[in-house]
């Protein structure tokens, strides 16, 4: 069981400085709420199916997800060992057996990862009425204004128009995306970086709309259907 948990750490550690580089974070800082959670662990942080990291706030991060699940839906507690949830790392899925259709972010949780989920197969992200900084609309994730698109589901299939008042893609928004067709809106103005690193969709012309007046390292790198 030692070493179990020894090797949990491990990739931990090392899925939260992949986590960094791909977010433009600095590492260290990362590192650093990672090995604080590596000596929380030897306190037992956790309960039966989340792993989380203690703020200096006195809110928690989940960590990651240890669960046996394979359901339609997975509800994000808002409260652990009565501690209120107030945001989760980018990579939460620890175990590889984890299947559900969709994931359910309590209004608690102010801190979104940058990036795509990629979480168990999820295909739509719900956040809960009443949470002040996120909403959800057709299962992809947005600020609460409708201003930036933070996050696709890896696994979301189908196509995909972004709505117009839509001003910035987040970074990593669609890493690895597997939708079949993208429109991206005339409103938008900034790419973020990795956006769509990787992803396999089309996209509908323009690719980069007009008024686009900035895009982040590799927004387009590994793109199958992006020729130039």
């Amino acid at each position: 069981m030692m070493n179990k948990m020894k090797k949990i750490r491990k990739a931990f550690l090392s899925l939260v400085l992949a986590a960094a580089c791909m977010a433009g974070l600095p590492g260290t800082a990362l590192a650093g709420d990672a090995l604080q959670l590596e000596e929380e662990q030897k306190h037992g942080n956790y309960d039966s199916d989340w792993v989380y990291l203690a703020q200096k706030d006195g809110t928690v991060w989940i960590a990651y997800y240890r669960g046996q699940a394979k359901c339609d839906e997975l509800e994000m507690p808002a409260e652990i060992d009565g501690r209120v949830v107030t945001g989760f790392m980018h990579n939460i899925n620890e175990n590889e057996y984890v299947k559900i259709n969709t994931l359910i972010i309590p209004e608690t949780v102010t801190h979104f990862p940058s990036g795509s989920i990629e979480f168990g197969g999820v295909k739509e992200i719900i956040v809960k009425e009443g949470n002040p900084v996120y909403r959800s609309e057709d299962g992809i994730v947005y600020d609460k204004q409708m201003k930036t698109l933070i996050c696709c589901p890896t696994c979301r299939g189908g196509a995909l128009t972004v709505p117009e008042g839509v001003e910035k893609i987040g970074g990593c928004a669609f890493y690895r995306s597997s939708l079949s067709e993208i429109c991206l809106p005339d409103s938008l103005r900034e790419i973020g970086g990795a956006a769509f690193s990787n992803c396999s969709s089309r996209f509908k012309e323009p690719v980069i709309p007009s008024q686009v007046n900035k895009i982040g390292y590799d927004a387009f790198s590994g793109c199958r259907e992006i020729k130039e």
